[in-house]
């Protein structure tokens, strides 16, 4: 009967042992889990930002796509003499370069954004400009 107690103080500690075990281990995994979701909060909010300030700059890129082509247009209607063709009539001036740094940059960026229909409305918008200016 002098053994009972030992026994039972046995007992008691591998149960204690046996229970702080499976706590750690759910522990850990929520804590793993935490930061798994937080880490996806976070990728969601810098890819959020980022199709946000790339959407900032295809209307910056496509605003200046525009005004360019129009100021070329403008430009060589201008230099033209009534009546006369000025399509296809122009050299390729700095004017002319900026235009298609413009149309290169607004590409680039348009590359960029996630939404398939703003990609589509560049590249139609593009296309028309340099239908204008041909």
């Amino acid at each position: 009967m002098d053994i009972f107690p030992v026994v039972t103080l046995f007992l008691g500690y591998g149960a204690s042992y046996l229970t702080e075990l499976f706590r750690e281990r759910r522990a850990t995994r929520r804590e793993r889990e935490a930061r798994l979701a937080s880490q996806q909060d976070r990728n969601y909010e810098r890819r959020v930002t980022f199709q946000a300030q790339t959407m900032l700059e295809m209307q910056e890129a496509a605003l200046d796509l525009l005004q360019l082509g129009t100021e070329y247009i403008i430009h060589w209607q201008k230099l033209c003499p009534k009546g006369g063709n000025w399509r296809g009539a122009q050299p390729r001036d700095e004017l002319f370069n900026r235009y298609l740094l413009a149309g290169a940059r607004s590409e680039m960026i348009a590359a960029r954004v996630d939404d398939a229909t703003v990609r589509k409305r560049i590249e139609e918008m593009k296309s028309h400009s340099d239908n204008l200016l041909s």
